[in-house]
């Protein structure tokens, strides 16, 4: 995340934003869901000091709303009726074993931290060639997972971090042929704001929200927090400095020797020569 405070980064050298990768076609849009049918309330729940949630109290939550899982995963299966690939994150293994064992017999496979290797690979190999069509997991495919044809996200857990809630959706953002958008399904109550993280600075009151602000010397499209009127009409911005250099000059003949991936998926890069999309396609596959 961008900020004025120190950071063990001196520079953010170029910025790669999840609205710029959309707008230039190197993501799939995602359609969020509001009202799912019905969701589990984890907002009392505090991570523990390793950052993460406790499995026994995540376990307590879902078993005090026992009854709406399988209720949930009746409608997962109804919106997947016209989708290719679903994948499913639960927040615990017993919790990964019950949603499985509610999904439609020989469609669906899970992986667990314990699931074996060979077992492991043989099912993402059979759900990457669409063999199976649901694949529950916890925790295990959250980052470096690539099945471009997953056009359904189904968030059964609360995630820890912005960047993880990032990293979750992020598996069905990947283009695929016949691909237009990416239905996400969120059941935990996860608050985040899938673009939020490139602003950087705290939201400065209630009123404010996201705003696009072209760089009048580079172009390069800034996202600060500000106000618009009733009309939709620029108030302010909060913005005082541009973000990046305009991306169609900096990756002119250029090539990456290294990527940083930053905790918001925007990526800080040390350059030396390739094409924008070749750096595009190459960060979003380390991410």
């Amino acid at each position: 995340m961008r900020s004025e405070e120190p950071r063990f980064f001196r520079d953010c050298i170029f910025e790669l934003p999840i609205r710029y990768l959309l707008d230039e076609n190197f993501l799939t849009p995602a359609r969020m869901v509001d009202a799912p049918v019905l969701s589990y309330d984890f907002s009392q729940l505090k991570p523990a000091n390793t950052g993460r949630y406790k499995e026994a109290e995540l376990d307590m939550v879902i078993e005090q709303s026992k009854r709406a899982t399988p209720q949930i995963i009746a409608q997962v299966v109804q919106y997947a009726e016209s989708r290719l690939g679903i994948m499913i994150f639960a927040a615990t293994v017993r919790h990964a074993q019950e949603i499985f064992s509610l999904l439609p017999e020989g469609e669906a496979a899970i992986v667990i931290g314990d699931t074996p290797t060979p077992e492991r690979d043989d099912i993402i190999s059979r759900f990457k060639d669409q063999k199976i069509k649901f694949l529950v997991n916890v925790s295990v495919l959250t980052t470096g997972f690539d099945a471009p044809h997953v056009d359904l996200i189904a968030i059964l857990r609360p995630t820890e971090s912005v960047s993880l809630y990032q990293q979750i959706v992020g598996r069905g953002l990947r283009l695929s042929p016949n691909k237009e958008e990416c239905l996400v399904l969120d059941y935990a109550g996860n608050s985040y704001d899938l673009y939020q993280p490139e602003v950087g600075d705290p939201k400065p009151d209630s009123d404010s929200e996201i705003i696009t602000i072209p760089c009048p010397a580079c172009g390069f499209n800034n996202n600060f927090w500000g106000k618009l009127d009733s009309n939709g009409f620029l108030l302010e911005h909060f913005g005082r400095r541009c973000k990046g250099t305009s991306p169609m000059k900096i990756l002119e003949n250029v090539n990456i020797a290294a990527i940083d991936s930053a905790p918001n998926t925007a990526m800080s890069v040390v350059l030396t020569t390739t094409s924008l999309r070749e750096f595009a396609m190459s960060a979003m596959q380390r991410s």
